[in-house]
């Protein structure tokens, strides 16, 4: 029973960790744009 919920957590957390990858990939791809149109200045 043990093993089963560790498996089951396993997969949740790679799960996780793709959602994670690919908002970070969202994120550079939005600081790549903003740097390439100098729109960069929002930040102060």
């Amino acid at each position: 029973m043990a093993l089963q919920s560790l498996k089951s957590q396993q997969i949740i957390y790679k799960r996780a960790e793709a959602n994670d990858f690919s908002n970070t990939r969202k994120i550079a791809r939005f600081y790549f744009l903003a740097k390439n149109y100098d729109l960069v200045t929002f930040h102060g």
